[in-house]
């Protein structure tokens, strides 16, 4: 589950890179994808896991200029796990 995660953030960063237009070049692109317990109260309960994905803006512009595949793209997200 979180590879698939992982890979459709990756994807729809690299197919929105171009809307990103208030992000400067030097700046990073930071995603968090908390993971919650299913739970069928209403109770708000801490998050199992929490991924980080982040990226510089810059190499959005590379993709969206075509000087950068997806892949490598994908290769340059550094990504943690809490």
């Amino acid at each position: 589950m979180i590879q698939e995660v992982r890979q459709a953030v990756v994807q729809t960063l690299v197919d929105q890179a171009g809307r990103l237009t208030s992000v400067r070049p030097e700046e990073q692109v930071v995603v968090a994808v908390d993971f919650l317990p299913w739970r069928r109260t209403g109770l708000r309960v801490p998050p199992e896991r929490t991924l980080i994905l982040r990226v510089p803006k810059k190499n959005l512009e590379e993709v969206k200029a075509g000087r950068l595949s997806s892949e490598e793209f994908g290769r340059r997200v550094q990504v943690s796990e809490y």
